[in-house]
């Protein structure tokens, strides 16, 4: 007998082509009559048998064959081999349950961890390296800054005459006084000397544009063409007596009244304008001449140019064992 689908050869009985896989026909035997046994128990039917089981598969396992077949044919290429669908075993291979899948969440959260750890690694050496460079940068400048020559300069620029004056007289000595000799509104020459002694040398401050005091001029007094007579000059009273009251007048345009009282004495010393402060009212002065008294005393007069405008004073000052002192004031 031959298959009807694929023409191949079959025994009788078998149920499937076993080259194509198709259904073989059914072999239906002669019927046969059954004698009619009157008064016989009905006939129950039996239960089913494990056969039964079997062709079920056999049915399944035919219509599987067909399908795989219908989907062979369709194929572009021919397959190495039969890639069979994942709901049907292989032919007479077991059937064997699929493993479970293996979870990756451990693995992913190792992975994080992981690359945070590196992270974090990373971060410190930079910030390591960073402190390291910034220490060494910060090294390599101080030494640079503290190798580097240190350059001085005598001061200069002063809002007044007297404070540059005062600035250069510890170059001569730390005890050095100084008087006024000549002045105007842009230049003031001081003499300057030790205390108790002649002269020694005539300093001459000038007036910037900008309005600030610097030394711009200095000459010995020990030569014969610096003052007349030669040699060393010592102050006068008349010179003493003009430098009180040049002192006291600065300190008063300096706002530094106990420095201005200071050079006062009774009467003058119980006016409240022995210890004044010009609160950036009094601009300048001039030292106008003395005229001595017959008891040694001097007046010596000034002109002011405050902020309202220019005053005329001359100052009554006396001797004592202090040095000469402002004993009382007036117009001239």
């Amino acid at each position: 007998m031959q298959c009807p689908t694929c023409g191949s050869p079959y025994e009788s009985g078998q149920g499937f082509c076993g080259s194509c896989g198709g259904q073989l026909p059914t072999e239906v035997p002669p019927t046969q009559v059954m004698p009619v046994i009157e008064d016989a128990a009905p006939v129950e039917p039996s239960a089913p048998q494990a056969s039964d089981a079997q062709a079920e598969y056999d049915r399944e396992y035919a219509r599987y064959q067909q399908e795989y077949a219908a989907w062979q044919a369709g194929q572009a290429q021919p397959q190495a081999a039969p890639q069979y669908p994942a709901t049907y075993p292989a032919p007479g291979a077991p059937i064997v349950a699929a493993p479970a899948k293996k979870s990756k969440t451990g693995l992913i959260i190792a992975l994080v961890v992981g690359a945070f750890v590196l992270l974090g690694v990373a971060i410190a050496a930079l910030a390591l390296l960073g402190v390291f460079t910034f220490s060494t940068s910060v090294k390599s400048a101080t030494t640079e800054v503290s190798e580097a020559p240190v350059e001085t300069t005598a001061p200069s620029g002063f809002d007044t005459a007297e404070a540059a004056i005062k600035a250069k007289l510890p170059e001569y000595g730390a005890d050095w006084v100084y008087t006024v000799y000549e002045e105007s509104p842009t230049d003031v020459t001081f003499w300057v000397g030790p205390p108790a002694s002649e002269y020694a040398a005539a300093v001459t401050v000038s007036k910037a544009a900008d309005g600030s005091w610097s030394v711009t001029a200095e000459e010995a007094l020990d030569f014969a063409s610096d003052v007349p007579g030669g040699g060393n000059v010592e102050m006068s009273s008349a010179e003493e007596a003009a430098a009180v009251l040049s002192d006291h007048l600065y300190a008063v345009m300096e706002d530094r009244g106990m420095d201005a009282h200071a050079l006062t004495v009774e009467p003058f010393a119980n006016d409240g304008a022995s210890a004044g402060e010009a609160d950036g009212q009094f601009k300048s002065f001039t030292i106008d001449g003395t005229t001595e008294q017959s008891d040694g005393s001097f007046w010596v007069k000034s002109t002011q140019v405050w902020t309202w405008g220019t005053e005329k004073w001359q100052y009554w000052l006396v001797p004592t064992e202090a040095g000469y002192r402002i004993a009382d004031m007036k117009e001239w």
